[in-house]
């Protein structure tokens, strides 16, 4: 073999090695490819197994705190944070739950507050501070220090349901995060929306099928569950609980003279108090039938169930027909019973109250008399 046979040789194992390189290039260009279709995949199965999640909470249950509380715990364990919010518009009040994910100042929360409010001010407009009802879900992390804190990044989803924006999703985290994190964010949200949606409607069906429709307090059917619940628990735990029943002084002749809606709109500022003095919720006072309530205060004695009776005739006599638009002073006569005293069931016990209301009214009406055996 002489040197042009050589040089000619070589050559060809250039173009060869050439070929190889190119081959090898071609081969990890592919192998870059694979792996970025199986990353792919792999996200995409993810984000439709958390898809799936959201759909499996929707056929799982209509509680509105259930879902709120199960859409944190999804969105938890796909990504790193701090803080995650929702806050949700309901019936001209704005509901902010916020989970934790460490110990924070109470100053941390209020910033926190601050924060989701503007962004959603951004996308809705207004918010009244004097709306927004802020809870946390994790109360065992509230450190209690004022001190305001550094929310770091902040991200933000709205929740849309149809072309309605019902609330926002609200992630915070000390670093930035990820495209695959925002990506995860928005996907919860997305699907997110119309179970929440849901969750209101179903409350909102609740709360109609127990309250009373006028007054907005809870109905006769209501409050007979209620009170049978109570007696339950109080015998189980030794509890005393009392029963307030009240009814409007010559309401007859206020529907007489003045006109039903005048007596409607009575009827209405008389609940206006209740709600205003009753505020405890384990309270429940409800509208029991025509000008009559009843009002069921757990571990509460006699002598403070008469005690807030004042207080309740009081407001009534100097708030309630100016709360009407009534052109007369409207007064009730209110009856008084407890448990065990005065009776163990149900019966017994609202007998006895409704015993005391009709010594009220045979003694002079405007008044709180408290049952007593004896009489």
């Amino acid at each position: 073999m002489d040197i042009t046979d050589i040089i000619d040789e070589n050559k060809k194992l250039k173009e060869k090695i050439k070929e190889l390189t190119q081959e090898i290039k071609k081969g990890e260009v592919r192998k870059k490819i694979i792996q970025d279709t199986n990353a792919m995949l792999d996200r995409s199965l993810y984000e439709l197994s958390v898809i799936n999640k959201i759909n499996n909470l929707l056929s799982k249950t209509l509680d509105y705190d259930e879902i709120i509380h199960e859409i944190m715990v999804i969105l938890s364990t796909m990504i790193e944070y701090t803080a995650i919010g929702i806050l949700i518009k309901n019936e001209g009040v704005f509901l902010l739950k916020i989970n934790l994910a460490s110990p924070k100042a109470k100053g941390y929360i209020l910033e926190f507050k601050k924060k989701a409010l503007a962004k959603f001010r951004a996308i809705v407009g207004g918010v009244p501070e004097n709306k927004v009802v802020v809870s946390v879900e994790n109360q065992n992390m509230i450190i209690d220090d004022e001190e305001h804190a550094v929310i770091g990044c902040l991200k933000e989803s709205p929740l849309v349901a149809g072309d309605k924006t019902i609330g926002l999703l609200v992630v915070a985290n000390i670093k930035m995060f990820s495209q695959d994190e925002i990506r995860l964010i928005n996907i919860v949200a997305e699907n997110s929306a119309i179970a929440i949606e849901n969750s209101l409607l179903h409350r909102k069906i609740e709360e109609l099928a127990i309250t009373d429709g006028l007054t907005g307090l809870y109905n006769h059917r209501y409050f007979k569950e209620a009170l049978h619940k109570e007696i339950k628990r109080s015998e189980r735990y030794n509890l005393v609980f009392s029963l307030i029943m009240f009814d409007i002084d010559d309401f007859k002749s206020i529907n007489d003279r003045f006109g039903h809606p005048k007596g409607d709109c009575v009827l209405i500022g008389i609940s206006q108090v209740i709600k205003n003095i009753f505020q405890r919720e384990i309270d429940v006072g409800a509208r029991y039938g025509g000008e009559e309530f009843i009002i069921l205060l757990p571990q509460t004695t006699k002598e403070n169930a008469y005690l807030v009776s004042k207080k309740m005739l009081s407001a009534i006599r100097n708030n309630a027909w100016k709360l009407a638009g009534h052109p007369e002073i409207v007064t009730v006569s209110i009856g008084i019973s407890s448990y065990p005293q005065d009776g163990q069931n149900e019966e017994a016990l609202i007998e006895a109250a409704d015993s005391a209301l009709y010594n009220a009214k045979k003694t002079g009406k405007n008044k709180v008399v408290v049952f007593n055996k004896s009489n």
